[in-house]
C-alpha cells in the first residue's frame, strides 16, 4: 500500500475505531467514485456518514441515492449555500430569516 493512499489512511482511521478512540469513522465530501474506491478497498470498518455541501441549488440526488444504497447517511454542511442570496432569498427562506429574533446562522 502507498504512503498516503486512501486505504492507509483508511486503515489507520480503522485502527483508531480498534484502540477505541472513535466509535464510527466518516468521510467528507467523498463524491460517488470517492466512495466506489473507499468501499472497494474493502474496508473493515464501513463510513457511516459522508458529510457533503448540500441544499435546493445543490441537492446532488445522485450521490445522496449512491450514498442510502451502500448504507452510508449523509450530512449537509452549508445547508444554505455559504449563505448564498438566490437561496436566502426564496420565499421560505426570507419568512423564517424575517421572523423575530431569526438570526442568519440558526436558519
Amino acid at each position: 500500500m502507498e504512503r498516503g493512499t486512501l486505504g492507509e489512511v483508511w486503515a489507520a482511521m480503522e485502527a483508531m475505531v480498534d484502540a477505541g478512540a472513535a466509535a464510527r469513522l466518516g468521510v467528507c465530501n467523498f463524491n460517488e467514485v470517492a466512495l466506489r474506491v473507499l468501499l472497494a478497498l474493502p474496508p473493515r470498518v464501513l463510513p457511516c456518514v459522508n458529510q457533503v455541501e448540500r441544499h435546493p441549488l445543490l441537492p446532488q440526488w445522485r450521490l445522496l441515492h449512491a450514498c442510502a444504497a451502500r448504507g452510508v447517511r449523509v450530512q449537509a454542511h452549508s445547508p444554505l449555500g455559504h449563505a448564498n442570496e438566490k437561496l436566502i432569498r426564496q420565499p421560505v427562506r426570507r419568512a423564517t430569516r424575517d421572523a423575530p429574533g431569526a438570526r442568519l446562522e440558526l436558519i
